[in-house]
């Protein structure tokens, strides 16, 4: 991996309990089906784009294209998601930046 992209700074939402139990369920396939995981992927998009909405970023979708959880680069952790921040017109100070290596 490039150091340019190693070194993106991210910027850290927090979410819910269920937000963060779907977007992991979504993240591990465990949907049973082709449809579940559709709806899996769909209420995991809609929590993204909540978040973001929450928190005031205004996400640059005519330079990333629409939010989408399976194109959304993304990290989940325990907190909640972190997100690269160039991905954002508008950015709210109070959210904590992340700036380690990907790979660390």
């Amino acid at each position: 991996m490039s150091e340019d992209v190693q070194n993106v700074p991210w910027i850290v939402i927090p979410l819910g309990a269920h937000e963060k139990i779907t977007l992991r369920n979504w993240i591990a396939r465990a949907a049973t089906s082709a449809a579940a995981d559709k709806s899996l992927e769909t209420e995991s998009t809609s929590i993204l784009k909540a978040s973001f909405d929450t928190y005031g970023l205004v996400y640059d979708e005519e330079k990333h294209g629409p939010v989408a959880t399976s194109t959304l680069r993304f990290w989940h952790g325990q907190e909640g998601v972190a997100v690269p921040e160039a991905l954002f017109i508008r950015r709210d100070d109070r959210l904590a930046r992340v700036s380690l290596p990907l790979n660390e």
